[in-house]
């Protein structure tokens, strides 16, 4: 009686067939969730190095700017920071330019303005915030800094939550060496301009 069931244990564990389905279905899932990972993986750096290119773009149009900065250009520098991270919602923006003061050993900030919710820089948030990564220039010299807030929602969920790139650039104006102005006034007239 234990000899049939013998036979049929011993000529069933020296058979091959079906291995290539069952290595497969251990494998097959295990490939996939690697290949997702992978993907969700190359679509964050690949949106991370657009959000740094997008704030040096940004901060490269300011330093060839020779008139003022108005609010209708920074609404124009928003909408161009979102067409170029091919986002629509929750980006935000802020434009700071400084002034490098030798005395101080510090930047005073000029002025600093935002699209969105973040505050606007003052002289000790710049000291904490942007200033470590603000060139060094000479006395008197001012810097452009823009910092850029851009979401991040992984394609797949594969255990990454939603983030937030947030970037700084930093240009010095191309063709003025001292200012970059601001101006509320659209007409640009120089009581209302601040340098």
């Amino acid at each position: 009686m234990l000899t049939p069931l013998r036979n049929f244990v011993r000529k069933f564990s020296r058979s091959e067939d079906g291995t290539i389905g069952v290595e497969a279905a251990i494998t097959m899932p295990l490939l996939l969730v690697t290949f997702a990972m992978g993907f969700v993986l190359f679509d964050a750096v690949r949106s991370q190095a657009q959000s740094l290119k997008t704030a040096h773009v940004l901060a490269d149009i300011l330093s060839r700017e020779t008139n003022h900065v108005t609010p209708i250009y920074l609404n124009s520098l928003w909408k161009v920071q979102q067409e170029l991270n091919s986002a629509t919602t929750n980006t935000e923006m802020r434009v700071t330019v400084a002034r490098w003061n030798k005395d101080q050993n510090k930047y005073n900030v000029v002025w600093s303005k935002v699209k969105g919710s973040k505050a606007p820089l003052t002289d000790s948030s710049l000291a904490t915030d942007v200033q470590k990564v603000l060139p060094t220039v000479a006395n008197g010299r001012v810097v452009i800094a823009v910092e850029s807030w851009v979401p991040h929602t992984p394609v797949l969920d594969v255990g990454i939550d939603p983030f937030i790139f947030h970037q700084v650039a930093a240009a010095l104006p191309r063709f003025t060496t001292s200012q970059l102005c601001w101006n509320d006034n659209e007409e640009q007239g120089v009581a209302t301009q601040v340098c």
